[in-house]
């Protein structure tokens, strides 16, 4: 990836991080989401074929996703928004793991990671569903489809340091949505969501197109 672009997606990062407890309505929600656009123009632009289309459709459910979410905040509807946006990046994580799981190798070290994505999604089931009361199926659901992700990024034949830290950084940045949501508020809780969520996406976008490449 070019460097230049490299330091624009983190630069549009580091605004909204900056400014998200003073952004709101459809301003917020669109620099939330423009981070996550510029990485889906660049596919648009690398990718050819099922890889482009893929990734444009998870790129633009994730999108969505942050829409929804950023909508979700202060909303009388809160609650229909805040599954809404779940829905969105349901469908991004089944998209990209799709995508993952058509195109796997194999290797002893993918298995490794393969156990260690299952028993790591496992660990965040059993921790955070107890405490989802009325919502525990469709998070039951998402973690599931992010389970599934994980595991494919884990055999995908892509670079596999660059895409599984990706899907593991997801992982982690959904695990702190639900830690705060469910369980406990904690500081700092919508810095550590996003910063780990727009890495997340960009190390994928990375290690898909240098899979890309390879191919």
């Amino acid at each position: 990836m070019k460097h230049t672009f490299t330091v624009v997606y983190f630069l549009l990062s580091a605004l909204y991080i900056a400014f998200m407890e003073q952004l709101s309505g459809f301003m917020g929600a669109g620099i939330k989401a423009l981070p996550v656009i510029l990485l889906m123009l660049l596919v648009s632009w690398r990718l050819a074929g099922v890889w482009r289309s893929a990734m444009v459709v998870a790129l633009l459910f994730s999108a969505g996703g942050d829409i929804l979410l950023s909508f979700s905040h202060g909303s009388r509807h809160s609650s229909d928004l805040f599954l809404a946006g779940l829905g969105s990046f349901l469908m991004a994580q089944l998209v990209y793991a799709g995508l993952f799981w058509t195109h796997r190798t194999s290797g002893p070290g993918r298995v490794g990671l393969v156990i260690f994505a299952f028993v790591f999604m496992s660990v965040a089931g059993l921790l955070v569903v107890p405490y989802t009361g009325d919502m525990q199926a469709p998070v039951m659901a998402y973690i599931l489809a992010i389970g599934a992700m994980l595991m494919g990024a884990a055999i995908c034949d892509c670079p596999v340091n660059r895409l599984f830290a990706g899907a593991l950084l997801f992982a982690l940045s959904d695990l702190f949505i639900a830690v705060n949501k469910f369980i406990m508020p904690f500081t700092w809780s919508g810095i550590v969501i996003m910063a780990t969520y727009y890495m997340a996406q960009y190390f994928i976008v990375v290690g898909v197109l240098a899979g890309s490449d390879k191919h």
